[in-house]
């Protein structure tokens, strides 16, 4: 089985770090990838895309050997991006998916979030003690988004409550379908393996951390900021629509590889690589960032060491995958 061929020679990058060296790489997505929340923020069109030097594409261009100042890196992500936009300019900025071109040797992609409104959803679920003479209201817009979320994620809600732990899709969602689309639009950008130069292209599929723990229904209230709580009903749906969004992404991969006989297209699991929300404010060891009202959007997002622990992550699964094809002290992809 051929994996990842980064087409690229094994390097000791540090005493105990192995690293691979590729030459060219472009990371394409949403604010989990751009870094939302990391302030400073690299200088782009539009400002609102929060890109930021300690999000994990930077982090994993490092590791890989490569100058992100250089013309080898390329950050193409910005906060609030859809699958369903990455192909046009939005706000004046370039079409995420111009960066690909052919050659490039590697793309992460991490999207899908906003397609399915999970952030939306998720501050349209909090419960503010201030304001409990709405608790009514709220619940109901809650449940409302949560279904109409679900019906995106392919799930049957109308024999069964809105509320539940765990989730199954019962039809192909439009989450899948869109996926497969940019897939194709990438790998199309990128080109195939070139037989001629033993060149490989790969396209890293990264999907999102889990945000809440494990919660019983009957668990007090889940608390992520001063006077902000989700019930234990919400938080244990949100984090059920959290692991289904991840198995889609995961699904429309691995369709993806299967229908275009493509294995150079990767799923990258950061599930479970950072600790979630604790639920209990003194817990404070969670990597990432609860409810923020002075800066709503940055809520919910991977820290420095949630971005850290993804870059980590990614560039393990690229290495254990080259490792497993790796002949001599090349990689390279066996032609068909």
């Amino acid at each position: 089985m051929s994996g990842v061929a980064l087409v690229v020679t094994l390097l000791v990058a540090s005493p105990s770090v192995a690293g691979v060296t590729v030459g060219s790489y472009v990371a394409l997505g949403d604010s989990y990838a751009s870094g939302q929340g990391l302030a400073p923020f690299v200088a782009t069109t539009p400002a609102s895309c929060d890109r930021s030097t300690m999000s994990y594409p930077y982090l994993l261009a490092s590791s890989l050997g490569l100058d992100v100042a250089g013309t080898g890196f390329r950050d193409a992500t910005c906060a609030g991006a859809q699958l369903g936009n990455l192909a046009t300019s939005v706000d004046g900025a370039p079409a995420q998916l111009s960066a690909v071109t052919a050659g490039t040797d590697l793309v992460t992609l991490n999207a899908g979030g906003n397609d399915a409104n999970f952030v939306t959803l998720a501050a349209t679920c909090v419960q503010a003690r201030a304001f409990a003479q709405f608790a009514t209201l709220q619940q109901q817009r809650c449940g409302s988004t949560i279904a109409t979320v679900e019906r995106f994620l392919g799930v049957t809600t109308s024999a069964r409550p809105v509320y539940a732990s765990v989730l199954r899709a019962r039809y192909l969602s439009a989450l899948v379908t869109t996926m497969m689309g940019v897939l194709s639009a990438i790998r199309a950008a990128q080109g195939p393996f070139d037989s001629a130069t033993g060149r490989a292209t790969v396209l890293a599929v990264v999907n999102y951390p889990v945000i809440f723990p494990s919660i019983r229904a009957q668990a007090p209230a889940c608390q992520v900021g001063v006077g902000l709580s989700y019930s234990a009903r919400d938080a244990a749906t949100l984090r059920a629509i959290n692991v289904l969004l991840n198995q889609e992404i995961a699904q429309a991969a691995n369709r993806y590889v299967t229908d275009h006989h493509d294995d150079h297209v990767v799923g990258v699991n950061v599930a479970n690589a950072l600790r979630p929300l604790s639920c209990h404010l003194a817990g404070g060891n969670s990597d990432l960032r609860a409810i923020d009202l002075a800066h709503l959007s940055y809520s919910l997002h991977p820290l420095a060491s949630g971005q850290a622990k993804i870059a980590n992550a990614i560039h393990a699964s690229l290495m254990a995958r080259a490792m497993l094809m790796r002949t001599g002290h090349a990689l390279r992809r066996a032609p068909h």
